[in-house]
C-alpha cells in the first residue's frame, strides 16, 4: 500500500494533464500485478509526453523544428522514433548528458518487459520507471512553451500579480513567475508581453509592464536578446509607448547595445519624448534616471555618440538631479555640460532660473569634485549679481556667504588667491568694477 500512495502523490506533479490517464492506467496495472503493463504504459507516455514538448518548441526553434519534422515523419510511416528522437534532442542540447542517461535505462528496461526474453518485469523496476518518468521528465518543463506562457498570462489578469510597486519585489516575482520555463519560450513570453501592453486591458497591460520592467533589471543574458528585439524595437515603433520604453531603459540600458541606426533612431526620439515632463525624480520614468543608466552601461563615448541631442536636453533640464550628478563623475562631457548650465543659471536674469541654482547650492556641494575653482568663482559670481538684480534666493545664499556650499567656497577663495589675475578677468566680466580682493573680502571670507 505504501508503494501505491507513492505512486499516487507522483500523479500529482504531472504538468502535461493528458498524460495523467497513461499513468494512472499504469499505476493500476501495477497494483493488479501486471508490472510489465505499468513498465510499457509509462514508457508510452514519457515519449508521447516528449514528442508533443517537441511540437510546442519546433514553434519557436528552427532546430528543433527540424528534428520535429523528421521524427513526425518516422511516427507516421510507423518506424521507431524514440531512439532517434533522445539522441538528436541530447545533441541539439535540448536534453542533458544525464537526462538522455535515464532515457537510456528507461529503454533497456522497457526493451526486457516488453518483449519474450524469459525475464519476468519486477515491481522494483516498475515503481522505478514510474517514478523516473514523472519526477524526471513529465513534471518538468522539458522542451515546454506555450503551455507556460500560456498560464503566465493568464496570471497577469489577477489585480494583486503584483502587490507593491518597489522594483526589488517586481524584480523577485518576475524571476519566480518563470522559473522552470525552458529559455526557448522567452522568445513566445515577450512576444505575448508586448500584446498585454499594447492591448486594451489595463489591469493586464500594468503587469505585463511592470514584468517586462522586472526582466529587464533581472538581466538575465537569456533574456535580453528578446527584451532588446521583440520588447525594445517593437515598442519603439509607437509614439506613445515613449515613457514605458524610458522605463525599460533606465531599469536596464544594457538592451540599447547593438541597435541597428534605424532603431536608435527611434528610441532617441521617444528618449527625448519623455523631457520636461512632470516625473518624480526617483521614477524610472525620469529621464534623467535614464541617461545615468545609459552611461552606467554603455559608457560616455557610446551615448554621446548615438543620443548626444538626448543628453543634451536631459542635462539642460535636470542638473540638479543626484543620480545624473553622480553618473557624470564617470562622464567628463556630461559634467562639462551640467557645470557649464549651473554657470548659465547662476548669472540668468529670470529670477526663477537664478533662485533655482541659488537653492540648489547645498546639494551641489557634494559634488564639488565636478568643478575647478574657476567654475566655482563663477558659479558664485553669477550668484552675486542675480542677487543684485534682486533673485531672493540669491541674495539670501549672498547674505550667508554661501555657508551652504563650504567646499565649493573653498576653490572659489583658492582660485582667488593662487590666481588673481584670472580671478579679476573672471570677476570684472560678471561684476564689472568689483575688485578681486573686495569679492573675496565682502562675500566670501572675513578677511580685511
Amino acid at each position: 500500500m505504501a508503494a501505491l500512495a507513492d505512486m499516487e502523490e507522483l500523479l500529482a506533479k504531472i504538468s502535461n494533464r493528458s498524460m495523467v490517464d497513461y499513468l494512472r492506467e499504469a499505476m493500476t496495472s501495477y497494483s493488479a500485478g501486471a508490472f510489465r503493463g505499468c513498465i510499457v504504459l509509462s514508457y508510452i507516455a514519457l515519449f508521447d509526453d516528449m514528442r508533443a514538448k517537441l511540437a510546442q518548441l519546433s514553434t519557436v526553434n528552427k532546430t528543433a523544428r527540424a528534428v520535429h519534422k523528421e521524427v513526425e515523419k518516422r511516427a507516421n510511416d510507423q518506424d521507431v522514433f524514440e531512439t532517434f528522437m533522445a539522441d538528436q534532442l541530447k545533441k541539439e542540447g535540448f536534453l542533458t548528458a544525464a537526462e538522455h542517461k535515464q532515457l537510456d535505462i528507461v529503454r533497456q528496461i522497457r526493451n526486457r518487459a516488453a518483449h519474450p526474453s524469459g525475464v519476468s518485469a519486477k515491481a522494483e523496476e516498475a515503481r522505478y520507471v514510474f517514478r523516473v518518468v514523472i519526477d524526471d521528465f513529465l513534471a518538468k518543463p522539458l522542451l515546454k512553451t506555450t503551455q507556460a506562457v500560456d498560464a503566465l498570462v493568464e496570471r497577469l489578469e489577477g489585480s494583486n500579480f503584483f502587490p507593491t510597486s518597489d522594483i526589488n519585489d517586481i524584480v523577485a516575482i518576475s524571476k519566480q513567475s518563470l522559473e522552470g520555463m525552458h529559455p526557448e519560450a522567452f522568445g513566445v513570453l515577450f512576444a505575448r508581453l508586448v500584446d498585454l501592453v499594447r492591448g486594451p486591458d489595463d489591469q493586464s497591460r500594468k503587469n505585463a509592464e511592470r514584468m517586462l520592467v522586472g526582466l529587464a533589471r533581472l538581466g538575465d543574458p537569456a533574456m535580453l536578446p528578446h527584451l532588446r528585439s521583440i520588447a525594445l524595437v517593437k515598442m519603439s515603433h509607437e509614439s506613445d509607448l515613449a515613457k514605458f520604453v524610458g522605463r525599460l531603459i533606465a531599469a536596464n540600458a544594457g538592451i540599447l547595445s547593438g541597435l541597428k541606426k534605424d532603431d536608435v533612431i527611434r528610441v532617441r526620439a521617444l528618449l527625448e519624448a519623455n523631457i520636461g515632463g512632470k516625473t518624480l525624480p526617483t521614477r524610472l520614468s525620469h529621464p534623467a534616471k535614464q541617461l545615468a543608466a545609459m552611461i552606467d552601461k554603455l559608457g560616455e563615448e557610446a551615448v554621446f555618440d548615438s543620443y548626444e541631442s538626448f543628453a543634451d536636453g536631459v542635462a539642460a533640464n535636470y542638473p540638479y538631479h543626484t543620480e545624473l550628478l553622480d553618473a557624470a563623475r564617470s562622464s567628463p562631457k556630461l559634467a562639462a555640460e551640467i557645470v557649464s548650465t549651473w554657470k548659465a543659471e547662476a548669472k540668468s536674469s529670470v529670477f526663477t532660473t537664478a533662485n533655482r541654482l541659488a537653492d540648489n547650492l547645498s546639494g551641489l556641494d557634494d559634488f564639488a569634485d565636478l568643478l575647478k575653482g574657476v567654475d566655482a568663482l563663477r558659479i558664485f559670481a553669477g550668484v552675486v549679481d542675480a542677487a543684485e538684480t534682486g533673485a531672493f534666493t540669491a541674495i539670501e545664499a549672498r547674505q550667508q556667504k554661501f555657508s551652504m556650499a563650504p567646499r565649493i567656497r573653498e576653490l572659489a577663495i583658492d582660485y582667488i588667491r593662487t590666481k588673481p589675475k584670472s580671478a579679476a578677468t573672471v570677476i570684472g566680466k560678471l561684476l564689472p568694477g568689483t575688485e578681486a580682493k573686495a569679492f573675496l573680502a565682502d562675500e566670501l571670507t572675513d578677511d580685511d
